[in-house]
Order: C-alpha cells, then sequence, then structure tokens
C-alpha cells in the first residue's frame, strides 16, 4: 500500500528534511539503514529532525549525505519523500508550517494540489497520492 522511501541527497541538500514512513514489517526487513528505525524521539535528539504532530505514525529526519533512495524513478539530482498514514489535506495543512520554517517560500499563491516552495537551493513540490498520502520532490534548482 505505501512505499517506504528514504533520500538520496549531496551536502548541498541536507539542510532539508526526509520523511519517513512508520516501519512495517516489510519495511523491516528491506531497510538497511539504523535511522529510520530509531523512534522520534531519539531522531528528534541526534539530529534536529523536525517534531510532526501528535498522533502522527510518522517522523521526520535530516537527509544523510549520501541517503540511498528504494524506487526506481530516483535520478542523482532529485530527492523523493514520502509519507505515509496520514490524510492529504493534513499533510498538505503541515507542510503549510513545516516548509516556510525551513527557509522555503511557496511560489504559488493558489492553494492547488501541487503546492510549489522553493528557496535559492532547493525547490520542493508538494503533492497528494494514492492512499491519501502526501509526497514531496525536492530539486536543487
Amino acid at each position: 500500500m505505501t512505499r517506504t522511501m528514504r533520500a538520496l541527497a549531496s551536502a548541498a541538500a541536507v539542510t532539508a528534511l526526509a520523511f519517513t514512513g512508520a516501519c512495517s514489517d516489510d519495511d523491516t526487513t528491506s531497510d538497511s539503514t539504523p535511522d529510520s528505525s530509531t523512534s522520534p524521539t531519539e531522531s528528534e535528539s541526534s539530529g534536529g529532525g523536525h517534531a510532526l504532530p501528535e498522533g502522527w505514525p510518522i517522523h521526520s529526519l535530516p537527509i544523510p549525505p549520501g541517503g540511498t533512495v528504494e524506487d526506481e524513478n530516483v535520478t542523482a539530482d532529485m530527492v523523493f519523500f514520502h509519507v505515509g498514514g496520514v490524510e492529504a489535506d493534513e499533510g498538505m495543512a503541515f507542510y503549510d508550517t513545516a516548509l516556510p520554517e525551513l527557509g522555503l517560500t511557496r511560489s504559488k499563491s493558489a492553494v492547488v494540489d501541487p503546492v510549489a516552495y522553493e528557496s535559492s537551493e532547493l525547490k520542493v513540490i508538494v503533492q497528494s497520492g494514492d492512499f491519501g498520502d502526501v509526497t514531496l520532490t525536492v530539486t536543487r534548482p
């Protein structure tokens, strides 16, 4: 139903955040990085992860240099984030707050899906998808 996705990033994108889904049985077997199995409290204290609202089954982690992604569509200059287990409206509302806090400015004034945010270093597209998940696609301009 949902896919666990990890970030593929260079040092220039380390300031962005990777939002990873809660581990399922399938996720645990295919996960080779220790970060995605840490609790939200551990990740927040170890690297400045951005805490999600109370009750959300996921947490955020800073993008690790040389991080990996399990997605055949990923290219070297893109970073994909996948958020599972939340309603699309809640996810979009969260990013309306979280992304400006990271210094990103909304580049479209209308409330549409997808919504674009950008800074001098990153462009972020926020889009709801299947099963009410929210996907972020981040590129370096």
